[in-house]
Order: C-alpha cells, then sequence, then structure tokens
C-alpha cells in the first residue's frame, strides 16, 4: 500500500511540474528559437563531432552547414576535412525520397564516388542511403609553384516538399540543443541536474545535451518516414563461416529494418511521453516565403 501511494505521489509531483504556473515558480521558462524564417544554418557545429575521439580543436568550424533554397532543396556546404557524413537511412515512402545534386567537391554516394557536376544518385523507397564529402584539393599556380586549396564541398539535396520540412525540423532541433533545458515542457529533474552538470562537469552536460538531442532527433525522423541503420542479427552467420544460405541473408536483411523501427518507435515513445518532447514544433515550420526574401 505504501508503495502505491509513493508511486501515485511521484507521478502527481512530475505531471504538475509541467505546467508553465508551477514550473516559472522554480526556474525561468524559455521559448524555442522561432526559426520559420530562417533559410540558412552556418553554425552547427557543437554535437556534430563525427567521432567519440576526434580532436575539437583541429575541425573546422563550422563542420557543416545548411542553407534552404527555393523549390524544396537543401544545399549541403562541408568544409575540407570535416569529418562530417550522412546517417545511413531509408525511407518506405517516394515522397521522403530525395536525388543528390554533386555542386563542388567530391561525394560519395552509397559506395559510388563522384566529382562531376549534376546528379549523382537517387533515392529509393525501402532501400539504405547515406552520403558524405570526401577530401578535395585544388591546385593554383603561383609564381613560387603550386599552391594548395582545400575546397568546401557542396551538395544539393531536392525531393518533396514534406521531406524539405522535415530537415528543417532537424537542423533547428539541433540548433536548439541546449535550448531544450530551459523549456517549461522538460521534466524539472532534467533541468536541475544539467545546471548541476555546466557547473561542475562541462562535459558531462554536453553528454546529456547530446543524448537528449539523440532522442529528438530520432522521434522526429520516426514521424518523418525516416529510419536510421542501428545493425543487424548476426547470430545464425556464425554457422556458416563462408556460403550462407539465401534465408540466413534474408533474415539480416530483415532484422535491419526490423531493429530500424522498433529504436526510432522507442525513442519517440521516451521522447513523446516521457521527456516532453514533439515530433513536429510550429516554431520550425519553414515559412513558403522564407526562401524568396532570403
Amino acid at each position: 500500500m505504501a508503495f502505491i501511494l509513493f508511486f501515485f505521489l511521484t507521478v502527481v509531483v512530475y505531471i504538475s511540474l509541467r505546467f508553465h504556473t508551477v514550473h516559472s515558480r522554480f526556474l525561468t521558462c524559455a521559448t524555442r528559437t522561432d526559426t520559420r524564417l530562417q533559410t540558412h544554418f552556418p553554425n552547427l557545429r557543437r554535437f556534430r563531432i563525427p567521432h567519440r575521439n576526434a580532436r575539437t580543436d583541429r575541425l573546422p568550424a563550422p563542420i557543416v552547414s545548411f542553407v534552404f533554397e527555393p523549390g524544396a532543396s537543401v544545399l549541403v556546404a562541408v568544409p575540407f576535412r570535416s569529418g562530417w557524413f550522412s546517417l545511413r537511412v531509408y525511407h518506405r515512402t517516394q515522397e521522403m525520397c530525395r536525388q543528390m545534386e554533386c555542386v563542388s567537391g567530391t561525394w560519395f554516394a552509397g559506395s559510388t564516388q563522384s566529382s562531376r557536376h549534376g546528379v549523382i544518385s537517387a533515392e529509393r523507397p525501402l532501400q539504405w542511403h547515406s552520403f558524405s564529402p570526401g577530401e578535395t584539393r585544388r591546385y593554383r599556380q603561383d609564381p613560387f609553384g603550386y599552391d594548395v586549396v582545400e575546397e568546401t564541398s557542396r551538395l544539393r539535396l531536392s525531393g518533396s516538399e514534406k521531406a524539405w520540412l522535415l530537415d528543417h525540423q532537424l537542423v533547428s532541433a539541433v540548433q536548439d540543443a541546449e535550448l531544450y533545458f530551459n523549456l517549461c515542457s522538460t521534466p524539472m529533474i532534467l533541468r536541475l541536474l544539467y545546471m548541476v552538470l555546466r557547473l561542475v562537469w562541462a562535459r558531462a552536460a554536453d553528454w546529456l545535451a547530446f543524448r537528449v538531442l539523440w532522442v529528438q532527433l530520432r522521434a522526429m525522423s520516426y514521424r518523418g518516414d525516416t529510419y536510421e541503420y542501428q545493425g543487424r542479427f548476426t547470430l545464425f552467420r556464425m554457422c556458416y563461416l563462408f556460403a550462407p544460405p539465401s534465408w540466413v541473408v534474408e533474415l539480416e536483411d530483415l532484422s535491419e529494418h526490423w531493429l530500424s523501427t522498433q529504436v526510432l518507435r522507442s525513442s519517440h515513445w521516451v521522447g513523446t511521453r516521457l521527456l516532453g518532447m514533439e515530433c513536429e514544433y510550429e516554431e520550425y515550420k519553414l515559412s513558403p516565403n522564407a526562401c524568396s526574401n532570403a
């Protein structure tokens, strides 16, 4: 009986602390950045470190930038030696699939490398896709020999308006990663924990912000028909070292989609039910007139 009463009181306190009238008595509340007219995101460096052991002082600033253009296209610019690459994802509908157009530099679309300008790849439903820039160096001659120019690689993604709006929601969430801990919708225990960690251990605070952002982005992607690769089951392959039968390969392929769906579905549930998140924010919805006025 005591346990049930304690659990009930805990739930009541947790829910009540999420209301603005209660929240604002203890902490100041902020609002999400209004990005409805923002088309250029040039400073997406924090929380986009390509590898956990990467030297942040050797990375360019920013390591990636996004420019939203008319016609439902996004220009991705990655500096030389940035280390940035896209996630490996698939879509279930043709509406979310996009085509990739090389603007400058060298790009890898899956296993294909291309440095020519124009369309280099097009996504298809139920197929895994990813893209990443290659290291591009351009040589120019000066009076004393050849000078090396480290060139920025640019790629244009074109697709439907729905995919275009999803990308804008995602980059806006990355930009507001730390602002999440100042929102009234954020559980108070997370706000207090982040506040303490920011004072005593900054790296731990960044780790917490990165993990919360991880959940937010996958909750958005799950609602937007974008499934990230999460691995596969390889248990049965151990029994067939050289030539596994077709059913093993088919089972592994099915496990890729199943794992991806379950991880994103869990992120969606945790984000919306426990962390006070939404899958789409009105403040992040790109205005149709934003690109024409930019």
